[in-house]
């Protein structure tokens, strides 16, 4: 529960699984659509919206997805 009460206060989000939320305001489907970004995607540059995916990601999964970090992709 902390990761999601983080990932929450990371993203900006008020809830997780709330089903009176917009359907893109709920942190499940952030979530989902945070890990298909950068598990499918590789920036050439790092935007602050790429950085902030990342360290989304980041904070899911607890490790970085191919030596890309928020701060630079080496």
């Amino acid at each position: 529960m902390e990761t999601r009460s983080n990932y929450l206060e990371l993203r900006g989000l008020d809830a997780w699984n709330d089903p009176s939320m917009p359907w893109m305001q709920r942190g499940t489907e952030d979530a989902a659509f945070v890990m298909q970004q950068v598990l499918q995607n590789r920036p050439e540059q790092l935007t602050a919206t790429w950085q902030e995916r990342i360290a989304a990601f980041e904070l899911l999964v607890g490790t970085s997805q191919d030596g890309c970090r928020a701060t630079r992709c080496e």
